[in-house]
């Protein structure tokens, strides 16, 4: 009778201790996706700040492209006016040079 009552207590130890330690380990259990949970909260607000920052720097980029590409939109068009000016200087050039001779080979048969 004494032996099955030591039985007994050891049975209601086991499973006091069995209760504390399946406690013990649903709080671990719970702390560590806690830990888990805010680590990932952490990841994913950087991740959202490299993100943002990443579309600011495209954006600035964007910017800087269309106004490199507007700056060689004016060039062109100087070049072209430049150009177009050249032609008509060699154009009145060449027709001055052609007067020139008119004139020159006029002066020779009239003499």
């Amino acid at each position: 009778r004494e032996q099955k009552r030591e039985i007994e207590i050891l049975i209601k130890n086991l499973d006091e201790e069995k209760k504390r330690f399946s406690e013990h380990m649903k709080s671990e259990m719970i702390a560590q996706q806690e830990q888990i949970k805010n680590m990932m909260d952490a990841n994913m607000k950087q991740v959202q700040e490299d993100r943002k920052a990443f579309i600011e720097e495209n954006e600035a980029l964007k910017d800087n492209l269309r106004e490199i590409q507007k700056r060689n939109e004016e060039n062109a068009n100087l070049i072209k006016q430049y150009s177009d000016l050249v032609a008509k200087k060699e154009e009145e050039m060449q027709k001055l040079r052609e007067d020139m001779q008119n004139k020159a080979a006029r002066d020779r048969e009239a003499e």
